[in-house]
C-alpha cells in the first residue's frame, strides 16, 4: 500500500472515505473494481461501524489512478491509498480513527 500524506481537517465533521470500485472493460485493462475495491469498501463500511467512527464510505468509479489502484482517498483533505489490498482496510481504519482524535 502506497500512502499520499496530507493534513486531514474535518472541522468536526464527518469524514468520507472514498473508494474508486470502477470496472475497466478489456483483458489488459488494469482498474480498481477488477481488484478487490468492492470487498475493501465492504471491510472499510464493518470497520467505521466496528469502531463507531464518524465516517462513512462512498463508492465512485474513477479517481483517475487506475494504474494505481486499488485506490482509496480520506474527504476532505486526507490521505490517498494507493495499490490497497483487503489486509490494508485496518492500517486505513487505524490511520482514520487517529486523525479523527486530533
Amino acid at each position: 500500500m502506497i500512502v499520499t500524506e496530507s493534513d486531514l481537517e474535518t472541522g468536526g465533521g464527518k469524514v468520507t472515505v472514498v473508494v474508486c470500485v470502477n470496472v475497466r472493460l478489456g483483458a489488459k485493462a488494469q482498474s480498481c473494481g477488477g481488484s478487490d475495491s468492492e470487498e475493501i469498501a465492504e471491510a472499510l463500511e464493518a470497520g467505521i461501524e466496528a469502531r463507531g467512527l464518524a465516517a462513512e464510505v462512498d463508492r465512485i468509479h474513477c479517481l483517475g489512478l487506475c494504474s494505481l489502484g486499488p485506490n482509496v482517498r480520506l474527504v476532505p483533505n486526507g490521505n490517498w491509498y494507493n495499490q490497497v489490498a483487503l489486509g490494508d482496510a485496518e492500517a486505513i481504519l487505524d490511520d482514520l480513527s487517529s486523525a479523527l482524535s486530533t
